[in-house]
């Protein structure tokens, strides 16, 4: 006779762990499930800040930089608040949120029609959302980037600056060290009362003067790939100081004729570089209306923080038409 046995609690316990384990693997899902929806989420916001900041300045860079400035001095004078200081800034920053419209408001005072409080993201009626503009002058330590083949330009154009007035020029690599610039200076002659230059003086070589980044040996570190004769010079990496200076008041007597420094360009060659500048004597305020402005725009939206900034030279400039060297491989001709 065969006696059949069961094992009834052996059964329960496995119907347990079977149990615990697909719960554990349920809550899994579900966590998995909800922070994947969260980082979504989270993206989403992170490029909608980032869009709003890219927005406000595209509207912002329609006008010249000393427009905008002076639209936010004359309606801080109109709040009576104090005047508007370059080197401070709008301290505290122009906001725009459920209940400030200083941002908006300025784009309307310069003219914009449409307004950033009807935006389809990251409206500022919902929540705390929030976007925050500061425009002041860029400190003597920051960078203006130019890419290969671009040019930066500091325009003098009959300018009144004192006599003793000096521009100091740093440079520093930013990205190839196997890169160097082109530093030309170009001159015209004025008539007093009239701003615009009369004649430009004819381009000589002694007028432009090439650089190449170079290490403590003093050669050119791109020298058997860009820099293949003997007219640049060494800019050593190491020196990131102000160690180019140029008075802005230099004059070129030719034929009799006195024409003054008009324009200083600077070209990168062979990689980006950086250019950053002063002035000396600081008690003149040589650079009052040649300043490089910082504006910054950032947007806070469903909690995410992003921000953007540009660098704008103070004095509106454009490359010129005609920019071109001819080389033979071998050299410049």
């Amino acid at each position: 006779m065969k006696i059949k046995k069961t094992y009834e609690s052996q059964a329960l316990a496995i119907a347990m762990v079977v149990m615990v384990v697909s719960s554990i693997i349920a809550m899994s899902v579900f966590f998995r499930s909800q922070k994947d929806k969260t980082l979504t989420l989270e993206e989403r916001a992170s490029a909608e800040a980032l869009e709003i900041s890219d927005l406000i300045i595209d509207k912002l860079t329609l006008y010249p930089i000393k427009e905008v400035m002076a639209m936010i001095n004359k309606i801080r004078t109109e709040e009576s608040k104090e005047e508007f200081d370059y080197i401070e800034g709008t301290v505290p920053p122009l906001k725009e949120n459920n209940t400030t419209q200083e941002i908006s408001t300025l784009l309307s005072r310069l003219g914009m029609l449409d307004s950033i409080r009807n935006l389809s993201i990251c409206p500022v009626q919902e929540g705390l959302n929030e976007y925050e503009l500061t425009i002041r002058e860029a400190d003597e330590n920051t960078y203006f980037e130019i890419r290969p083949g671009q040019v930066w330009s500091l325009p003098i154009k009959g300018l009144e600056i004192d006599v003793l007035c000096q521009v100091l020029l740093g440079f520093d690599v930013r990205g190839s060290t196997q890169a160097g610039f082109v530093l030309f200076k170009s001159y015209a002659k004025y008539i007093p009362g009239l701003e615009e230059p009369q004649e430009y003086k004819k381009y000589e070589y002694e007028d432009i003067t090439n650089y190449c980044f170079a290490d403590s040996s003093g050669r050119c570190n791109s020298q058997d790939i860009n820099f293949l004769d003997n007219d640049w010079e060494p800019y050593f990496i190491e020196n990131r100081n102000f160690s180019v200076p140029i008075n802005l008041k230099e004059q070129k007597v030719i034929d009799g004729e006195i024409y003054s420094l008009d324009e200083i360009r600077i070209k990168a060659v062979g990689g980006t570089i950086g250019i950053k500048y002063a002035s000396v004597p600081l008690e003149l305020n040589c650079l009052q209306n040649l300043r490089m402005i910082n504006l910054r725009v950032s947007a806070n939206c469903y909690g995410i923080y992003r921000g953007k900034e540009v660098l704008i030279p103070e004095a509106k400039w454009h490359n010129v038409l005609f920019d071109y060297a001819v080389f033979n491989g071998e050299g410049s001709i």
